[in-house]
């Protein structure tokens, strides 16, 4: 009887074990606030590879099951360093300014072409440990305007 009871024991903790560990995994999440040039925060519990900023295509915002097409991409930036940072503790990134803990990868040099209105665009990148993220925008009125992704 009292194996039982053990036994029973030690399965609900793994149980619940197993089940905390389920959600610890927090997948990228992209916010932008601000004007133009927009801020955009991460959240989540992966390592964030890169976040980029590009012109999203007709046909990507008509068709989201579609292949990503190659687009320019106009601005990205990479954490310096070994080790990468998790979303979460990534700092609040304006358009065009690279915190000092970062480098930027495009363009090589200078700063990245100005933000149009009514254009849509996507920020984000990927992460490991965790699914990364992005977020569909547009600026209206000088300030970003999130654009909620369709649904396939």
């Amino acid at each position: 009887m009292r194996n039982k009871i053990i036994f029973s024991a030690v399965s609900i903790l793994m149980l619940l074990l197993t089940l905390k560990g389920c959600s610890l995994e927090r997948d990228t999440v992209v916010s932008v606030e601000g004007g133009n040039p927009p801020t955009f925060r991460l959240t989540g519990s992966g390592t964030q590879d890169f976040l980029l900023v590009r012109e999203l295509p007709q046909e990507e915002i008509a068709d989201p099951t579609r292949v990503p097409l190659e687009t320019e991409v106009f601005w990205e930036i990479h954490p310096k360093g070994p080790t990468l940072p998790r979303a979460d503790s990534w700092p609040p990134i304006t358009y065009g300014t690279v915190p000092s803990d970062f480098k930027q990868i495009k363009p090589r040099s200078g700063k990245p072409k100005p933000l149009q209105e009514g254009k849509t665009y996507e920020a984000g990148g990927s992460a490991s440990s965790a699914n990364g993220g992005s977020v569909w925008f547009k600026i209206e009125n000088g300030e970003p305007k999130e654009i909620p992704k369709r649904r396939p």
